[in-house]
């Protein structure tokens, strides 16, 4: 930003144009920036999005509005939705299941970032994880509904959680949600909903009827389950258990902090983020051990020790079976 704006003040004539391109929304409403910045995008970027906005820069209004190719290359059933979820897993089955059916995404990691970015973008759709860090999605859904613009207030809200108690999904709609999904779902069960949301805006706000999943099979993994959440896609999982991989040592040590520290809230969002990435994979054995934690947060010490102990040691046959898994060639 300093340079744009010492730069752009030296200089005698009219300045080109600038694209920024993010990563973050600023939570800062710098003057000076706005000043010189033409038009902004926000990561992940997508190509027909760069194309619009530099037709936006460089050609007069009337030659955009005859450039149809850009809006029309995805086909009237593609929408612009925003994904708030922290966790990696569970962005990366979503990102994977909405770019199959060429929706444009934008990923935001918690509930303020949701908030913001429908200040700087217009969105056909919200997905929003209810648990997050910073700002939870009932917060940030309440605060989207009181926008004063009400194409802005009153976009399609779709909650997205592993919660799965009438009370909680009553929770959700009355923070202003449109309706309900249930952590693991399948991609059939997320386009349906979207098509729900988005394809009838005109139709009442529904009751969805979330129903609470319970990990029944003792076997370390549910591979069945595994391979109907991805809807069958053997890359897409594979890729979800490189993300599970690299991230679940940092998740462990992250409930260990927790409980070391006492901080009951903290443990509890720790063990709810283990717990949905687990049975997006169809870990349900694990998930219950997670699930456990969660529910005796503000328990002892040694008793979420313990409880931790045993989680990272199925997570340990976990991972085995996970590596067995990914270095089996696809058919």
């Amino acid at each position: 930003d300093q340079f744009k704006t010492t730069v752009f003040d030296s200089l005698d004539f009219r300045p080109p144009p600038i694209i920024e391109i993010a990563r973050t929304i600023s939570n800062e409403d710098d003057s000076n920036s706005a000043a010189v910045i033409s038009r902004r995008i926000f990561h992940p970027v997508k190509h027909s999005e760069v194309k619009q906005n530099l037709l936006h820069c460089l050609l007069p209004a009337d030659e955009i509005e005859t450039d149809v190719a850009v809006t029309e290359q995805f086909g009237s059933g593609t929408y612009r939705i925003l994904l708030a979820e922290d966790n990696p897993v569970n962005q990366k089955l979503a990102l994977g299941i909405l770019n199959k059916h060429n929706h444009e995404v934008m990923v935001v990691n918690d509930g303020l970032g949701a908030v913001e970015a429908i200040q700087h973008k217009d969105f056909d759709l919200i997905l929003m994880d209810v648990q997050m860090p910073v700002m939870d999605g009932l917060e940030a859904t309440t605060m989207i509904r009181k926008n004063p613009h009400p194409l802005k207030s009153e976009i399609p809200i779709l909650a997205l959680t592993a919660h799965a108690m009438v009370s909680d999904r009553q929770r959700c709609l009355e923070s202003g949600m449109d309706d309900y999904l249930s952590k693991p779902y399948t991609p059939a069960d997320l386009i349906s909903k979207i098509e729900q949301l988005v394809g009838n805006r005109t139709s009442e706000r529904t009751t969805a009827n979330g129903q609470k999943r319970t990990a029944e099979s003792s076997r370390i993994v549910d591979w069945p389950q595994a391979f109907e959440t991805v809807g069958g896609d053997r890359k897409l999982l594979c890729e979800l258990i490189d993300v599970f991989l690299r991230e679940k040592g940092n998740m462990v040590a992250e409930l260990e902090k927790s409980i070391a520290a006492s901080d009951a809230k903290a443990i509890k969002r720790c063990s709810h983020t283990i717990k949905g990435t687990l049975n997006h994979l169809g870990a349900h054995h694990c998930a219950e051990i997670a699930w456990s934690i969660e529910e005796s947060c503000d328990g002892s010490k040694d008793e979420n020790r313990e409880k931790c102990d045993k989680l990272k040691e199925t997570l340990a046959e976990l991972t085995l079976e996970f590596e067995r898994f990914s270095k089996v060639p696809s058919n």
